[in-house]
C-alpha cells in the first residue's frame, strides 16, 4: 500500500501482512517496501508456512520480516477498533443464528408434542425456537418494507408475517425483534397517508384491505404496536376532509369529495379498525 498525508506530501510505500488467529485476535507486521523480488519473497514464505499449519511458525517468520514490530486491535483508534468489532460479532451471531434455526427444524415436532400436552419445554429448545422465529420475523418485515409499493408482494409478505405469528403463539414464543415495532408503525402511518392523499380512489377497497391485514398481522406479532399517530392522522382527515367534502351540502362542502358514495362505507370502516368514533356518518 501507498500512503500519501494531504497535509505534509510525504510519502510511504508499504508492504503488510495480517494474520486472524480467530474472534478479536490478530497479528499484523507492516515493513518499508524495498522491491518486488524482496515482496515476492516475504510473500510466498508466508504461504509457504501457512500451508505446513504452524501457527507459531507463522508468527514468528512475520516478526522477523518485520523488525520484531507487530500490532493488533488495540493499537488501532477506538472508533475503528469498535467497527472491527462489530464486524466480527455480526459474523459470529449469523453463524450462531444458522445454528439454532437447525436446532429448531430438527425439534419442532418435540416441541409441538410438549406444548400439545402442556408439559415444561426444554429451556434450550424453547430459545431456539424464539431466535429461529424471531430471526424469520425480522427478515420479512425488512422484505415487508422493501416492497411497500407491490401491493402483491406486500400482502405476501403480510402472509408470511401472518404465518410466523401462528407458529409463535401456539409454540408461546416471544418475538425478539425490538426495531420491528418502530417499522412497522412508519410503515402503517405511510400507507395510511398515501391512501388518504394520494392513492387512486378508484382502488380505495383494495388498499385499505391490505391496511387492514398489516395492522392486524402487526398486533398479532405482539411487538408493543402504538397505533397513536396512525390513529391521529385518520381523526385529522376525517374532520379536515372527509366530512367537510363528503357530507355537508355543497354549497357547505369546502372541495369536492374525492370518494363515492359507495366507498364512504369501507373508509368509515377502516375508521372502526382504528378505533375511531365513525357512528355519526355511518348511519
Amino acid at each position: 500500500m501507498r500512503l500519501i498525508s494531504e497535509i505534509t506530501l510525504e510519502e510511504n510505500h508499504l508492504v503488510f501482512a495480517v494474520l486472524h488467529l480467530g474472534g478479536w485476535d490478530f497479528h499484523c507486521c507492516i515493513q518499508s517496501f524495498t522491491g518486488r523480488l524482496a515482496y515476492t519473497q516475504f510473500k510466498d514464505r508466508l504461504f509457504e508456512l501457512l500451508e505446513q499449519g504452524s501457527t507459531a511458525q507463522l508468527i514468528l517468520a512475520m516478526s522477523e520480516l518485520s523488525d520484531d514490530r507487530s500490532f493488533s486491535l488495540q493499537h488501532l483508534f477506538v472508533e475503528e477498533r469498535h467497527r472491527i468489532m462489530q464486524q466480527l460479532t455480526a459474523e459470529t451471531k449469523k453463524n450462531l443464528d444458522r445454528l439454532y434455526t437447525q436446532v429448531y427444524r430438527d425439534n419442532y415436532s418435540i416441541l409441538v408434542a410438549f406444548q400439545r400436552d402442556e408439559l415444561p419445554v426444554p429451556v434450550e429448545l424453547q430459545i431456539a425456537a424464539e431466535i429461529a422465529l424471531s430471526n424469520r420475523c425480522a427478515t420479512a418485515i425488512a422484505t415487508l418494507e422493501q416492497s411497500a409499493g407491490d401491493p402483491q408482494a406486500l400482502l405476501n409478505c403480510v402472509s408470511e408475517l401472518g404465518a410466523i405469528a401462528t407458529e409463535a403463539n401456539r409454540l408461546r414464543c416471544q418475538l425478539q425483534i425490538p426495531e420491528a415495532r418502530i417499522t412497522l408503525e412508519q410503515l402503517i402511518l405511510r400507507q395510511l397517508w398515501q391512501l388518504l392523499h394520494e392513492n387512486d380512489p378508484s382502488v380505495l377497497e383494495g388498499d385499505i384491505e391490505r391496511l387492514v391485514k398489516l395492522i392486524e398481522v402487526s398486533k398479532q406479532l405482539r411487538v408493543g404496536l402504538s397505533l397513536a399517530r396512525v390513529q391521529e392522522l385518520y381523526y385529522h382527515c376525517l374532520y379536515e376532509t372527509i366530512v367537510p367534502s363528503c357530507f355537508l351540502d355543497e354549497r357547505q362542502a369546502t372541495c369536492p369529495c374525492r370518494w363515492t358514495p359507495s366507498q364512504l362505507c369501507p373508509l368509515l370502516g377502516l375508521g372502526q379498525e382504528l378505533e375511531i368514533d365513525v357512528s355519526p356518518w355511518l348511519k
